[in-house]
């Protein structure tokens, strides 16, 4: 868990702290970094990191929601399914860096959790579906989340060869199943 008090300064040191050890992901992997070398890096005392972090995982968590935050904020268009899908792959590549050294320390696990998590916000699953089932809304969800988790997998694995547009047509072409 971390801290989500809003004071500057303590705002100021998670992000310290977040950019510290994606900066030290890119060099070495994330299972060797120590909470110490951290806090040495950011030039924090161990007590600043313990009052916003508990975890290292909640580093990638804080991230992971700051860039959901932002990418609600800055590209978010409500109403349009393919729009949506656009904007998504098209921040996504913003964030290229973060997505190649997750994958490389093998935190795909955590992107997904976030994606599934905060799908419902981005994504009208009643716009891809007609079905409005008791119940079905989960599974819809669940699977929209891996389909759109799965395809960013592959695209950070594959170095970005294709375009946002390009990788949006595919989400849309597989979620077009779901109207059958």
């Amino acid at each position: 868990m971390y801290a989500t008090n809003d004071n500057p300064q303590a705002v100021e040191s998670r992000n310290r702290i977040t950019d510290t050890l994606l900066l030290l992901m890119k060099h070495s992997p994330y299972k060797d970094i120590s909470i110490t070398q951290i806090c040495q890096e950011a030039q924090i005392v161990r007590q600043t990191y313990y009052r916003n972090f508990d975890t290292k995982d909640d580093i990638i968590k804080y991230a992971l929601d700051k860039m959901v935050q932002q990418y609600y904020d800055d590209y978010y268009q409500a109403d349009d399914v393919h729009a949506q899908l656009n904007n998504f792959f098209s921040y996504m590549l913003k964030n290229r860096e973060f997505f190649i050294s997750a994958s490389k320390n093998n935190l795909f696990f955590m992107i997904d959790e976030a994606i599934s998590k905060n799908i419902t916000k981005f994504i009208d699953f009643y716009q891809l579906t007609q079905n409005e089932e008791p119940g079905f809304e989960r599974y819809v969800t669940s699977f929209i989340a891996s389909t759109i988790c799965c395809l960013l997998s592959m695209w950070v694995d594959d170095g970005f060869i294709e375009t946002p547009a390009m990788m949006s047509k595919l989400a849309q072409k597989f979620l077009a199943g779901l109207k059958n």
